[in-house]
């Protein structure tokens, strides 16, 4: 095996390597906690439901468009997020352990 990877010695490789680890479990961590929070301010209906209030100021497309805008993020991010968070189990250990370790395909995979 080689003694260097790219610019940096092995070890430091490795090092690199499960610091680049833990802030992928951070950030994965993350989004499910905005995944959450995106369901609790618009739960996910059937199409064209409404809140069953009567009292909707916003559609649904809208009420998101104004998180996605005051959290700073495009409104994609914000759909894909809840639309994750609403077909997970409600414990984020459920998802850590899913998702987030040696077998966890990574950011591309859809979160």
């Amino acid at each position: 095996m080689s003694e260097r990877v790219g610019n940096v010695s092995r070890s430091r490789y490795d090092e690199l390597v499960a610091e680049s680890r833990e802030l992928i479990s951070q950030v994965a961590s993350a989004q499910f906690a905005l995944g959450e929070k995106v369901l609790i301010t618009e739960p996910m209906r059937p199409v064209g439901g409404t809140s069953g209030r009567g009292d909707d100021l916003y559609t649904v497309q809208e009420s998101l468009q104004i998180y996605a805008d005051d959290i700073g993020v495009g409104l994609g991010t914000v759909e894909d997020w809840r639309w994750v968070a609403s077909r997970w189990p409600k414990t984020p250990s459920a998802f850590r352990t899913c998702c987030v370790g040696p077998g966890w395909v990574g950011m591309n995979s859809g979160w």
